[in-house]
Order: C-alpha cells, then sequence, then structure tokens
C-alpha cells in the first residue's frame, strides 16, 4: 500500500443497501439494539482507519438517504458531533469529521456492485476502502489488517465459510477499470476477484464480520 503524508493512498467508501420498492430508505437507517443506525457506525469505523480522509464517500439510492444521513449527522448524539467533542478534550488540534459526498446509482441498477461500479466511473483513479453497511460492528483493527495486508490489485476478507466478500476489500484502479469491463458480460464480482488473483483475507476475528441483524 502506498503512502502520503496523510497516511494510506486510499478513500473511504460507504455502501449503502438499496430501498425496497415498498421503503423510502433501507434497514441500514434504522435504529439498532446499540441505539445508532448501521450507516452510522459504519461511518465511523471508516473515520477511525483513515482520520485525515476530508471526504467519506457514500453510494446511495436516492436524495432520501443522503437527506436521512445528514439529520442523522446534525444530532448532538451522533456520530459527527461526539467525534469533534473528543478531539476537543486532547492536546492536538481538533480533527473535523469528513465531508460527505454522495455517490448516486441510476434508478436501475440497485446492487452493492453498481455502487462500486459507479465510484469507479466517477473516480477512475482512486484505491478504494471498501466497506458495506452489512457488518457495521466491523472494528477499526479489522480494516486495519486489510491495509497491512493489502496486495495489488484487490484484496478482500473472506467469510468464516469461505467466501469472498467483495464489498469489504481494498480495489485498486486496475482491478475496478477490469471489473467494468467485464461486468458487462455479466461476471459477478468474486469471478471477477477470481480472475484477478485477488488476495483473500480471513479477519483475525470471526465475529468481525458478524451482520447488523445479529447485533
Amino acid at each position: 500500500m502506498e503512502y502520503d503524508s496523510n497516511g494510506p493512498n486510499l478513500k473511504p467508501l460507504l455502501l449503502i443497501n438499496v430501498a425496497s420498492p415498498s421503503d423510502d430508505i433501507t434497514g441500514d437507517f434504522r435504529v439498532l439494539q446499540n441505539g445508532q443506525p448501521a450507516f452510522e457506525l459504519a461511518l465511523g469505523t471508516l473515520h477511525d482507519v483513515l482520520p485525515n480522509a476530508d471526504t467519506i464517500y457514500i453510494c446511495v439510492q436516492n436524495q432520501l438517504q443522503v437527506d436521512a444521513i445528514e439529520e442523522r449527522l446534525s444530532q448532538p448524539d451522533s456520530i459527527k458531533n461526539k467525534s469533534s467533542a473528543l478531539d476537543h478534550e486532547q492536546d492536538h488540534p481538533p480533527l473535523p469529521f469528513p465531508k460527505i459526498h454522495p455517490i448516486f446509482l441510476e434508478a436501475d441498477h440497485n446492487y452493492n456492485s453498481n455502487g462500486l461500479l459507479a465510484a469507479a466511473r466517477e473516480f477512475p483513479q482512486v484505491n478504494w476502502l471498501v466497506l458495506v453497511c452489512d457488518y457495521p460492528i466491523l472494528p477499526p483493527p479489522a480494516l486495519q489488517q486489510l491495509i497491512l495486508d493489502f496486495e495489488q490489485p484487490v484484496t478482500c476478507f473472506v467469510t468464516p465459510k469461505g467466501s469472498v466478500e467483495p464489498f469489504v476489500g481494498i480495489w485498486t484502479p486496475a482491478a475496478l477499470r477490469r471489473m467494468v469491463q467485464q461486468v458487462a458480460f455479466s461476471s459477478s464480482f468474486v469471478e471477477i476477484f477470481e480472475d484477478l488473483g485477488g488476495r483473500k483475507i480471513s479477519p483475525l476475528r470471526l465475529e468481525w464480520l458478524a451482520h447488523s441483524e445479529s447485533i
């Protein structure tokens, strides 16, 4: 992994699950047992891992989702305001919470794979640290493990059952170019990952890949 003065040469990308036809947003916005929405926990993880990133990119389906994110982050008990308060208690100057940059899916493309595709097309030269909201309790050390163990052109976690999780990983421009080319031929992300010879790593703790339903 390449580094610059601000840390790993990565941009954080959060994938929001799409809404069903009968819903305006998704389960990623509903409050979990710990009192926070899944998307907020995931945002906090990305911010902890890349604290110098001035922007977190979020793939969303519609403006309603953007409004819901901004409304939640405006609350006094949000991760954004808690982070600012904690920084003020420390000896170092506070790091502002990142801006949120929405990447909108096309109306007829409503899957996480298309969220990553949309990000690749809008920012073709970016190395993405990707996190999907399915794993809101994934802690910062898990993504730090991905960064430390990264190998070109793509590195992703594997689940306890041995399946590749393409939406918890690091995707480089070279991998994303291949992805954009191959999806036109209906290749799945896992097939593309295998064709690229992507690196699979197991999380140091199996519970890191717990789904939001288990919280």
